[in-house]
């Protein structure tokens, strides 16, 4: 399975196990790997495949997807342990992920960091990058991948 597809499904199903119904909306491709959203979880890919994946979000929907995986406990903030939280919920899609790639046997990716703030404006890679876009509940979020 192509990493498109893998990513695609690794989100969607963590995202069921939570009972939250994300709809794929479409792919863009971009210019480098960037994000400019308030709340985002990066993870490099270093072995089998090289590269990085960028989780954007913006904080109603991060904490949304922290409120369910707390089995429905209100969460307003992104205190430690939602970023910690949100960390998880990308280890969980990327594991996801990884175990539907095919064309290669073995992938190692780096623990989630969680990168938040006002204005912020990440360049991970000048590499050309897709970015997948998610909606949520009418909330949109996008993951963006590039590999070398």
């Amino acid at each position: 399975m192509e990493i498109k597809k893998a990513l695609i499904d690794g989100i969607r199903e963590v995202l069921f196990q939570f009972g939250m119904n994300p709809l794929y909306i479409g792919e863009s491709e971009e210019e480098y790997l960037a994000s400019v959203s308030p709340v985002n979880i990066l993870v490099g890919l270093n072995a089998g495949l090289r590269g990085n994946i960028i989780l954007g979000l913006d904080q109603v929907t991060a904490t949304r997807i922290v409120s369910a995986m707390m089995n429905g406990a209100q969460v307003n903030t992104l205190d430690h342990m939602a970023k910690s939280a949100l960390a998880e919920f990308t280890n969980m899609v990327m594991g996801s992920a990884v175990s539907k790639i095919t064309a290669v046997s073995h992938i190692d990716y780096s623990p989630p960091t969680v990168v938040t703030g006002k204005k912020l404006h990440l360049v991970i890679s000048r590499l050309k990058s897709h970015k997948l876009t998610f909606e949520l509940d009418e909330d949109f979020y996008d993951l963006s991948f590039c590999i070398e």
